[in-house]
């Protein structure tokens, strides 16, 4: 998407999310207004209306949506666009699938707390989970300009999929269990 949309050479946030305005979160729009330039772009897949109207609304610059979509191939096309996973969603996660495909393609991530707290265990060492919009536009800043901290989580974002999340990694932890309570070596 970045020669579809002019953005060569900018440095991309975005999410993707299912459309329910329950779910919505003006965190990430908030503090990509804080930190937004020529340099910057926000690119949302799906979202729900809310995300249009605050985008609108405060006038950002190099915000675009996609429509939302089942095909895999376009979520990744999506995912290969970002630099970094701005998730936001107003009651949290357990486990997120949106995180978890943006880990597989090592983007970091920032997330803001909620009522439901499960991203911060999923994200950990991957990214940031803040309290608020000013501090989630200071990781925005810290992913922008400083390249060690960018690198260290997305490092720890592809290390902590192949760990956790990767397909071959859960099928080994069933099989184990599987072992165990059959009692074989």
């Amino acid at each position: 998407y970045i020669q579809e949309f002019g953005w060569e050479g900018k440095f991309v946030f975005g999410m993707h999310q299912r459309n329910d305005m329950h779910i919505f979160s003006p965190m990430p729009l908030d503090a990509y207004e804080e930190i937004q330039n020529d340099n910057t772009a926000f690119l949302i897949l799906g979202g729900s209306a809310n995300h249009r109207k605050q985008a609108k609304d405060y006038g950002l610059k190099n915000v675009e949506f996609l429509d939302t979509t089942s095909d895999i191939s376009l979520i990744h096309k999506f995912l290969n666009t970002l630099d970094v996973y701005a998730h936001g969603r107003s009651d949290g996660e357990q486990c997120s699938c949106a995180i978890i495909e943006a880990m597989s393609h090592g983007l970091p991530i920032i997330s803001h707390s909620a009522p439901s707290m499960g991203q911060v265990e999923q994200i950990a060492d991957a990214g940031k989970v803040v309290d608020n919009y000013e501090q989630y536009s200071n990781v925005m800043i810290d992913m922008l300009y400083d390249k060690k901290y960018y690198d260290k989580c997305a490092s720890n974002s592809i290390k902590r999929y192949n760990q956790v999340y990767k397909l071959e990694t859960v099928i080994n932890k069933y099989i184990k269990i599987y072992k165990e309570v059959a009692n074989i070596k």
